[in-house]
Formats: structure tokens, sequence, C-alpha cells
């Protein structure tokens, strides 16, 4: 249930049970104290009743009578035994009054009549006492009212926030948090932060293992440098070996600043905003793949086919990222290809999300399970290499900079294909 309905219910819930308590308290309390007061005031009228037949039968004048019963706000009436008024008031009391009645034998001149005795009383005052009543029933109330409620609202709402907070700053202190289940928008917060610290908690395990990765790697062609150059210090070499001795520092020399560009490159394709994006056609696009890449293949006897189905399409791209990873992925065949004839070949066709573009070789492939596991950072599937490099890495986190995909696949002839699609977003990455 979302929040903003429970907080409703809970408003609900402290209506009904205010609703509930002031029934309660009228029907348990007001209505016996009602009673209460109509019972006394009738007793208090019949000994009135009483008192003025004592009075008429010792003599008094029924004038004198009437004259202090009217004082004190009563009626006084003097019946026959057939109920007809023989002295007093008559009629209706008149509107907003009720009256309690009273009567009283009384025997004069031999005769039995009836004193009958009334005492009105205003409708609005019956009214004021009940609202007193309930008025003073809603202010004991309130307080259980409000003391339920916040108990309500601690416990549903305030508790799970403050638990949230506890957790933030334990993570902090290097706890682990725990999921909620808790269907509503505190338990997709909870949740959310939950997901948040494992992303966290899984990028920085793998930084930690780029880190290992890179400082051996480094650490390799550092030693033979140093070694070399120890030997070099000591002198006594021919020219010929200081000759082979330096261009071997040279080529590790090499090797490092390749490795650290490459790192270089894995932690700017992180950054989108690192993305300078501009209108490519796809016929510009594949003509710079051939320019960067056939003539070295050439040089290496591996042939290179590129063919392009949308050469007038659009993209909105950094060509300077995509140079990249069209060099990482052809880099990546090279080093996996064995063998004669072999062939690069990158095809290009618009589907409906985008453009397509494909990199297949002849290779030796990947094993099926591990497709997915390519474009991970440190991985490898030449179990001959100590560490592995960044190379596709860094072309997934290019692709989905530019918030496109890629994928690999198998060919059913053998080798790798490389795939990914390019949406057509005019200046969306600008």
């Amino acid at each position: 249930m979302k929040l903003r309905w429970k907080i409703t219910l809970t408003v609900v819930t402290a209506c009904c049970l205010n609703l509930l308590l002031l029934v309660g308290y009228y029907n348990i309390f007001i209505t016996r104290q009602l009673a209460s007061n109509q019972t006394a005031l009738e007793q208090s009228l019949n000994q009135t009743a009483h008192q003025i037949s004592d009075r008429l039968e010792a003599g008094e004048s029924f004038q004198t009578v009437m004259e202090s019963c009217t004082k004190e706000d009563l009626i006084l009436r003097i019946k026959n035994m057939d109920g007809r008024t023989l002295t007093g008031e008559e009629g209706d009391l008149g509107l907003g009054l009720y009256a309690i009645n009273a009567m009283a034998p009384v025997e004069l001149e031999g005769v039995t009549y009836f004193v009958e005795v009334a005492r009105p009383i205003p409708v609005g005052k019956q009214g004021t006492n009940t609202i007193r009543y309930l008025f003073w029933g809603e202010m004991m109330a309130l307080p259980i009212i409000l003391a339920v409620m916040m108990v309500i609202i601690y416990l549903l709402y305030i508790k799970p926030i403050e638990q949230l907070q506890k957790a933030i700053t334990g993570y902090g202190k290097g706890s682990r948090l725990l999921r909620m289940e808790r269907p509503d928008e505190i338990g997709n917060l909870h949740n959310a932060f939950v997901d948040m610290t494992e992303r966290l908690d899984q990028e920085r395990q793998k930084q930690d293992r780029i880190i290992a990765s890179i400082s051996h790697d480094i650490k390799t062609p550092l030693t033979s440098v140093m070694g070399y150059t120890e030997r070099l210090r000591r002198g006594g070499l021919s020219p010929e070996r200081q000759e082979r001795y330096i261009d071997t520092i040279y080529d590790r020399s090499l090797a490092i600043r390749d490795l650290i560009d490459e790192f270089d490159d894995y932690l700017s394709s992180h950054l989108q905003g690192s993305l300078r994006c501009q209108q490519v056609a796809v016929a510009d696009l594949c003509r710079m793949v051939i320019v960067d890449n056939q003539e070295e293949l050439d040089g290496m006897g591996i042939a290179l086919r590129v063919e392009d189905h949308c050469p007038e399409t659009l993209l909105w791209v950094d060509i300077s990222k995509l140079r990249r990873v069209f060099g990482n992925i052809i880099g990546n065949s090279v080093k996996h290809m064995k063998g004669a004839d072999r062939l690069i070949k990158v095809t290009v066709d618009q589907v409906p999300d985008g453009v397509r573009v494909a990199v297949s070789d002849n290779g030796v492939g990947v094993p099926e399970e591990n497709l997915d596991r390519i474009f991970e950072a440190l991985y490898t599937s030449d179990e001959s290499r100590s560490v592995a490099g960044l190379g596709l890495a860094i072309c997934k986190e290019i692709i989905e900079a530019h918030k496109g995909r890629i994928w690999a696949e198998n060919r059913p002839g053998g080798g790798l294909t490389v795939v990914f699609v390019l949406r057509l977003l005019t200046g969306e990455l600008a």
C-alpha cells in the first residue's frame, strides 16, 4: 500500500475511533446522567405537589398558593376526579418548552381533588447540557486519540526512517545492509539505498581488482627495465648487447605506457559528460574504420571488409570514442586469430531502434557460457595471460554512455561477432 493511502487510512481510523469513543461516552454516561437529572426533578416536583396539597388542606387560599408557584416558575392546576381542570392555567406551554408534571390528592370541603404541578423546562437547556457533556467527553477522548495516532505514526513512519538513518550510518562504518519487506515508499527508499550500496560495493571490488591487475601488469615490465638498466650501469657490455638492452627497455616502457593509457581510457569512459558528440554520417564512420585499420591489418596478413548498408544515416556520437571502440574490438580479434585466410568484417545496418554495427572475425571464438563476461573488466578467455585487459570493458562503457547496447555472438562457422547498436538521438548526448 502506498504511503499516502496509509496516511489517509490512519486519519480515517482516528476519526472513527473518536466517533466510537463519543458514542460510547454518550450511551454509557450522558444518557445515565440525563435520566438521573430527570428523576431528581420528578422527585422534587412530586414533593412540591404534596406540600401544596398540605397547604390547601390547611386552609391557605388558592390565590396565595398560586402566587408562590408563579414565583417559582411552576404551573398549578386543580382537577376533579374526571381530569377536568377546575382552577389554574390552561393551554399549551409554547414552543421550545416541555413540562415535568406531578400530582397529589387534596380534600377540600369533603370532596377529593387533585393538585397538578408542572415545571416548564426549555428544550434548549436540555440540549445545552448534552452538548456540554459531549464537549467534556471530547476533551477526555482527544488525548487518547492523539496518543494512539502518535504511536501509529511512530511505528509506521518515523521508526522505519530512523532505522534507515542508522543503516546509512552503519554502512559508513562497514555494516552490511539488509532489504526491507515493506511495499510502500519508505520500503522502496530503503531497498533503493540497499541496491545503491550493493552497486557501490561491486564497483569498489571491481576497482580494487583493476588496480591490483594494473599494478601487476606494470610490475612485470618495470622489473625487466630495472634489471636491464642495472646491467647497463655495470658496464662491460658489447655495443650490440647494449643496443639490444636499450631496445628492450624501450619496448617495456612502451608496454607500461600503453597499459597506463588503457587505464586512463577506462576511467574516462565512465564519464558520460566527457562525450563530445557531433553529427556523423555512417559512411564517414565506415571510412574512418578503413583508414585507421586497413594498412596495419594488411601488414599482418589480415583482410578487412566493410559493408555499409545505410551510408546516409546520421548519428550523434563522439567520433574519437567510437574510434577507440573499433580499435579495441579489432585489436581483440587480431589477438585471437590464427592460421591463414584471416578476415575481419564490419557490417553496418539500420534497425528500428538505431544503427547496428557488427564486427566479425574467423578466430577461435569464445565459450558460450562466457559470452556475457568478456565485457567485464579483467576478464580474459586466454588462460595463458596472468592479467586481463580492459579493451572490451572500455567498449561497453563507451557504447552505454551513448545510450546504446553491446553484446557478443559466436559465428556458426567459427569466430566471434561483437555487435553494438547506436540509437538515433539527435542532440540528446550533446
